[in-house]
């Protein structure tokens, strides 16, 4: 009897135990302490970030413990084709954005930005004729007391939670770098994880002298030269389009 009750004792204490760490999950502990930070997406104060360096804050662009994009590819990756967005396709990047985040933020942001931003960069990865990732790039201001210069910020980025760490969002990254770069634009900044924008060629922005909001931000905002010496003539404070700051 008494090792019956054992049993049922061990089994309380780890279902219990079950229950406390799915609760602890959803708090967002449990992510921080067996997870790589995320990858994902923009010019943006992602509530990961946010929550570290001013809690009582809603950031604009957010990345929660379910990732919009992936950490590392994990698996095959899958042949995708990159493209241009087209107007038929905003409602497919309207749900893929519901997919992958928690709430409508991310999701009304793209569609509010889409008539603003000029420049704008908006792809899609396509996989047997349907879309299951966007990216997303528009232009930022950059002002070093009276003196204005311009770049371009990426985010925010999305993929199928489903089809995640399959090297669609690195395809995504690569292929709207090049985009820019045809473009003209000459830099490129996001506000993302060390262990994963260094593989297309961002470096910490505080070594350009480039800043966002202040230097809390300053480990997690990245920034890339998309021509040599571009960061010579740009400096200083990055300020993100009115849409994303309202957010």
């Amino acid at each position: 009897m008494k090792v019956v009750l054992a049993i049922f004792a061990v089994a309380g204490l780890l279902y219990a135990l079950h229950r406390v760490a799915l609760w602890a999950e959803g708090r967002g502990w449990v992510y921080y302490l067996n997870r790589k930070p995320s990858s994902s997406t923009l010019g943006n104060a992602f509530l990961e970030i946010q929550s570290m360096i001013e809690p009582e804050k809603r950031p604009f662009v957010e990345v929660r413990k379910e990732e919009a994009v992936e950490e590392d590819e994990w698996g095959e990756p899958l042949a995708v084709t990159i493209r241009a967005e087209a107007e038929g396709d905003h409602a497919a990047v309207r749900r893929i954005n519901l997919r992958a985040f928690e709430t409508t933020l991310e999701a009304d942001l793209v569609d509010a930005v889409r008539p603003a931003a000029q420049p704008l960069v908006s792809l899609v990865a396509e996989l047997d004729g349907a879309v299951v990732g966007h990216i997303l790039f528009t232009p930022v201001m950059v002002r070093d007391g009276e003196t204005t210069s311009s770049a371009i910020g990426l985010g925010p980025m999305a993929v199928l939670p489903e089809l995640q760490r399959r090297a669609i969002g690195s395809r995504l990254v690569e292929a709207g770098l090049e985009a820019c770069r045809e473009l003209g634009e000459h830099a490129v900044v996001v506000l993302g994880h060390a262990d994963y924008y260094p593989r297309f060629g961002f470096r910490p922005a505080a070594e350009f002298g480039l800043h966002y909001r202040g230097p809390d931000f300053d480990p997690f905002f990245f920034a890339a030269e998309l021509e040599n010496g571009a960061f010579e003539a740009i400096r200083g404070m990055v300020e993100y389009l009115p849409e994303f700051e309202n957010a």
